[in-house]
């Protein structure tokens, strides 16, 4: 396994992202169960190290039951208009492992939890994000 460090690594499905605006109304909480049916993918925007996370949606609240590789608003269902895809403007610097053509053992200093997140964890996660046009942006981490 060779070791690399990721700050090398460009993700061809993040060039076209642009800089995350600024915050434009109130966060909301969204709550993600943890799976492997969850997708993570990172890559540089104007130098700084970005992610974007995509999940199923819910058509329910999450006090209904958030099922694995889901999310789900707190106090609904999803709309069918709404995007399936979070952006993490900054996930800070990171490391991990290159071994027949996929990473393992990824770490970012500011998402340090990345793993947890897309394997079978049985861990909820909650994300405070605002939505502009297409896209929902992560906020912070947490209730």
């Amino acid at each position: 396994m060779k070791r690399i460090a990721l700050l090398l690594f460009l993700s061809p499905v993040l060039l076209a992202l642009n800089s995350s605006p600024a915050q434009a109304g109130p966060s909301y909480p969204l709550t993600c169960h943890a799976s492997s049916a969850l997708s993570f993918n990172f890559g540089f925007n104007n130098g700084t190290m970005i992610g974007n996370l995509g999940f199923k949606a819910t058509n329910a609240p999450a006090a209904a039951g958030v099922p694995p590789g889901f999310c789900a608003w707190s106090d609904r269902g999803f709309r069918q208009n709404e995007p399936t895809l979070l952006y993490f403007p900054n996930i800070g610097l990171g490391a991990g492992s290159l071994s027949n053509g996929s990473y393992t053992n990824v770490r970012f200093t500011q998402l340090p939890f990345v793993q947890d997140l897309v394997r079978n964890s049985g861990q909820y996660f909650v994300f405070q994000v605002h939505r502009e046009g297409n896209s929902m942006y992560v906020d912070r981490i947490g209730p």
